[in-house]
């Protein structure tokens, strides 16, 4: 009976050992869109922007905030809180719509896009989702293109004044023939 146990334990060891060996370092999430975490409906200077402030307006331009914890909902899409965020009196915020953006920047007024704003992919109403225009570095419009995945699609990357993007935009990519890039 002893030696049973013993086996049994020894398999399961083994069992859960190889279990823990898989590769380290890799984690695989799936983001799902319409579940993107718990929204806070954003309001700056009392007008409804979406959610995604901290890339809307930067923080020393920010007057007063104030966070009222009760549910809002907007279009349909239930907010978990309510932030209002005054801005400064002197800033000369120009709040700009996804949509606009795209219109007034790209020749892709009427195309579906999916947008990026620093590397994060924008989850909201795009007629309903705000930017600081003068926040904006560069607008960069990519297709990814993948035939034997039948994919094609627009991508419309935008960049904001971020210290690290401001700094990342000043590097001179040389390119050759032997597509070799050197950072100056």
């Amino acid at each position: 009976m002893k030696h049973i146990f013993v086996a049994v334990v020894l398999l399961l060891s083994l069992t859960s050992h190889a279990q823990t060996q898989l590769p380290q370092g890799i984690r695989v999430n799936y983001a799902d869109s319409a579940t993107h975490g718990k929204k806070i409906a954003i309001f700056l200077n009392n007008k409804f922007v979406g959610s995604s402030i901290n890339k809307v307006i930067k923080i020393d331009l920010i007057d007063s905030f104030r966070l009222v914890e009760e549910p809002f909902e907007q279009d349909s899409v239930l907010y978990a809180a309510q932030a209002y965020i005054t801005a400064k009196a002197s800033q000369n915020l120009k709040l700009v719509t996804f949509t606009d953006l795209k219109k007034r920047y790209t020749n892709l007024a009427n195309k579906p896009v999916v947008f990026m704003l620093d590397g994060d992919v924008v989850y909201e109403n795009y007629d309903k989702c705000f930017v600081d225009e003068n926040n904006l570095l560069e607008i960069t419009v990519d297709r990814v293109v993948n035939t034997k995945e039948n994919i094609n699609v627009t991508l419309v990357k935008l960049l904001t004044k971020t210290e690290e993007n401001i700094k990342r935009s000043q590097n001179i990519m040389i390119r050759g023939a032997d597509d070799l890039a050197l950072n100056k």
